[in-house]
């Protein structure tokens, strides 16, 4: 099996290369809405998804149970729907550039927040039991089946896009 950790790892790079690239982002309104109606597409029906039924649940069952873990779990979880919620927000209203590159830094913000909240608890709890956590990982899911799902040339299209 694919190890998703490291697969979500990528797509944490790629979240920062994104944010990165809106600070530099020159272009018209409806440009930056396409890059990220399709960066929040990759997000909800990929990423969001192998972490909240492969990752999370590997994670939860490595660590024993314990209480912290869960908790930091169902912040994560929380913060999946709150970026779906602003995102479809600033793609659903007539916002000029200006507010929408506004609204899009907080969702940057919150993305690549998560993201090293998300490492840090990985890394703690894969550092104490790497065992445990590999054959928990195994058997929640498979990374190709949410891959194909999303459409497997959409997917590495997403990694090669410049």
């Amino acid at each position: 099996m694919a190890d998703v950790y490291n697969s979500i790892r990528k797509h944490h790079v790629l979240f920062k290369r994104y944010a990165d690239e809106l600070e530099e982002f020159k272009g018209d309104k409806r440009t930056l809405l396409k890059i990220y109606d399709v960066l929040n597409d990759f997000v909800d029906n990929v990423h969001s998804r192998i972490e909240d039924e492969i990752l999370y649940p590997a994670l939860i069952e490595a660590s024993s149970g314990k209480e912290q873990i869960k908790k930091d779990i169902e912040r994560l979880k929380s913060d999946h729907l709150v970026l779906s919620k602003l995102c479809s927000e600033i793609l659903d209203k007539d916002l000029d550039i200006n507010e929408i590159k506004s609204k899009l830094k907080a969702y940057d913000k919150i993305l690549l927040e998560h993201s090293a909240i998300e490492e840090e608890i990985a890394d703690s709890v894969i550092s104490k039991s790497e065992k445990r956590f590999r054959e928990a990982e195994d058997g929640f899911g498979n990374l190709d089946t949410y891959i194909r799902e999303f459409g497997k040339d959409k997917y590495y299209a997403f990694f090669r896009e410049e």
